[in-house]
C-alpha cells in the first residue's frame, strides 16, 4: 500500500468512527434516560389538603335563639379551617330557646332545643371575614386527595337532616349531600361516624353548576329538624373533616355488612392511628371479591394484620384453631368472625371467634372452637376488626357480636380474609405491589446505571477499533 492509499484508508476509518458515534452512544444514553426518569419525582396534586380538619371544636362559642327568629355569631381561631367559624340558629316554629354551642373543654358541638322548637342550625366556614353573608371564595382547599367528609357523632338522640355543601368561587356553584337521621342513631357512648362520600354529592339547592372538590372556597354543615318535623332533638358531634375511608372486601353475599349503602364496616384511614398490622388504605366502597382480596388487588395489599398462627394445624373442637393478630396505634377493641358454614353471614355456631377483646399495640395469638361439621384442609371467609374503646370507661362491651360486624367509625380498621387450615403450597403469592416514592432510586442504583453506560462505551469503542 503506497502512502497515498494509506492516508485515504486512515481517513476512511476516522469517518467510519465519526459516523458510528450515534450508534455507540445509543445504549449509554438510553440507560441514562432510564436513570433520569426514575429520579424525577412523580407529580402530586398541587396544594392538596389531605385529611383536612374543618373543625375539632376546640374553641368555645354559644349562639341562642329564644322563640321564632334567627341569631348569628362568628369566632376566630387558628384551629378552625379558614380561622373562623360562623353559627346561625334559626327557629322556624316554637316558643322556647334553642342553643348551639361549641364546648371547648369537651371538644364537642351540640344543639339543644325546647319541647316545641323546629330549628335549622348552620355552621359556615368561608374564611375570616366576620360577615354573615356567604363568601364562596373564602377558603383555598384542594380535597382531591380524599374521598369523603366525616362527621363524628357523639350521643344517641339524633332526628334531623344533616346536609353538607361545598362552594367553588360562586354562590351558584355548589354541591351537596344530605343524610337523614330521623328516628335516632342509637350508637351509645362509642363515637361513630357519618360518612359523606364525595361521589354522592349532587347539584346543590339554588345552584346552577356543581362545585369542584379540588377547589373548595366555602363549606357549610346544616342541621335541619324543620324538614323532618322532629321536636326536642339533641345533636352532638365532635369532629368534622375530610378523609379517605377504608372498607372490607367480602363477596356480594355479605353486602348487608359491607356496602356503604348498608352502613357496612368502614373506618377513616389514619396511617398512625388504631389499625390491624402496619398498613391501611382506602376505597370509595367495599370491593367485593370471592377470596376477600378485592382491596388487595385494587390498591396496595394492606391486609397485614391477621394470619393463621404459624405451625398450628387446625382441627375441630375447643381450641382447635388459632390466629395471630397484630394491632398498631394503641388501645382498642378486637372482634373476629369466621363463616364456617359458608352461609354469607357470621351468625352461625361458633362463628364469632373473638368478642370484645381489649387489646393494645402488639401481636398475640387467639385460639377458638371449630365446629365438628367442619372438614380440613379447607379455608373460610372471615372478618376481623379493631374499633375504639368506650371513651368514658375504656371498656369494650359496647357492641355485641352482631352489631360490631358493620357500622362506620372514625378510628380503627376492618380486614376481610380467606383463612383456614388449607394444605400449604410451595409458593402462595396473592399479590405483588411496587410503590414509587420521590427520589427513591438509591445512589448505588444511579452509580450502577452510569457504570454500565461507561463500560458500554469503552467496550464498543474497543470493538470498533
Amino acid at each position: 500500500m503506497n502512502i497515498q492509499n494509506f492516508l485515504h484508508y486512515q481517513k476512511g476509518v476516522q469517518i467510519m468512527k465519526i459516523n458510528s458515534l450515534p450508534r455507540l452512544l445509543a445504549l449509554p444514553l438510553a440507560l441514562l434516560l432510564v436513570a433520569i426518569v426514575i429520579l424525577v419525582p412523580h407529580a402530586k396534586p398541587v396544594g392538596a389538603n389531605p385529611d383536612q380538619v374543618v373543625d375539632h371544636f376546640t374553641f368555645a362559642q354559644l349562639v341562642s335563639q329564644n322563640g321564632a327568629g334567627s341569631s348569628w355569631s362568628a369566632v376566630s381561631d387558628a384551629s378552625i379551617v379558614g380561622n373562623e367559624r360562623e353559627i346561625t340558629v334559626t327557629v322556624a316554629a316554637g316558643t322556647t330557646t334553642t342553643n348551639a354551642e361549641s364546648n371547648a373543654p369537651a371538644h364537642k358541638f351540640s344543639v339543644g332545643a325546647g319541647s316545641d322548637d323546629l330549628f335549622i342550625v348552620t355552621l359556615t366556614y368561608d374564611g375570616n371575614d366576620n360577615n354573615p353573608n356567604l363568601n364562596p371564595s373564602g377558603l383555598a382547599l384542594n380535597l382531591s386527595a380524599d374521598n369523603a367528609f366525616v362527621v363524628q357523632l357523639d350521643g344517641n338522640d339524633f332526628a334531623t337532616d344533616i346536609t353538607l355543601t361545598i362552594y367553588s368561587g360562586s354562590v351558584t356553584t355548589c354541591s351537596s349531600r344530605t343524610i337523614r337521621t330521623s328516628g335516632g342513631l342509637n350508637y351509645g357512648q362509642t363515637p361513630r361516624a357519618l360518612i359523606f362520600r364525595f361521589s354522592d354529592f349532587t347539584l346543590g339547592a339554588g345552584c346552577s353548576s356543581t362545585a369542584n372538590f379540588a377547589s373548595v372556597g366555602a363549606v357549610q354543615i346544616v342541621f335541619n329538624t324543620q324538614s323532618t318535623g322532629n321536636f326536642q332533638t339533641d345533636i352532638t358531634i365532635d369532629l368534622f373533616q375530610s378523609a379517605v375511608i377504608d372498607y372490607g372486601d367480602l363477596p356480594t353475599a355479605y353486602n348487608a355488612i359491607s356496602r356503604y349503602s348498608s352502613n357496612g364496616a368502614a373506618h377513616m384511614v389514619n396511617t398512625s392511628g388504631i389499625r390491624l398490622g402496619s398498613l391501611i388504605d382506602g376505597e370509595n366502597d367495599r370491593i367485593a371479591h370471592a377470596n376477600a382480596a378485592g382491596d388487595d388487588l385494587n390498591n396496595s395489599d394492606d391486609e397485614d394484620g391477621v394470619i393463621a398462627t404459624p405451625g398450628v394445624v387446625w382441627t375441630t373442637g375447643v381450641g382447635g384453631g388459632s390466629v395471630r393478630v397484630t394491632v398498631a396505634g394503641g388501645d382498642s377493641c378486637l372482634f373476629g368472625w369466621i363463616d364456617w358454614d359458608d352461609s354469607g353471614d357470621f351468625d352461625g355456631v361458633n362463628e364469632n371467634i373473638i368478642l370484645q377483646q381489649a387489646v393494645t399495640t402488639g401481636t398475640a395469638d387467639y385460639t377458638f372452637t371449630i365446629p365438628g361439621t367442619v372438614s380440613f384442609p379447607n379455608t373460610f371467609l372471615s372478618r376481623f376488626r379493631v374499633i375504639p374503646r368506650r371513651p368514658s370507661t375504656g371498656a369494650c362491651a359496647e357492641f355485641d357480636a352482631t352489631t360490631a360486624q358493620s357500622g362506620m367509625f372514625v378510628a380503627g380498621e376492618v380486614e376481610d380474609h380467606r383463612i383456614g387450615g388449607a394444605a400449604p403450597s410451595a409458593v402462595n403469592l396473592s399479590s405483588m405491589t411496587a410503590t414509587t416514592e420521590s427520589n427513591s432510586l438509591t445512589l448505588f442504583g444511579v452509580a450502577g446505571l452510569l457504570g454500565i453506560a461507561i463500560v458500554s462505551v469503552v467496550v464498543m469503542m474497543r470493538r470498533r477499533t
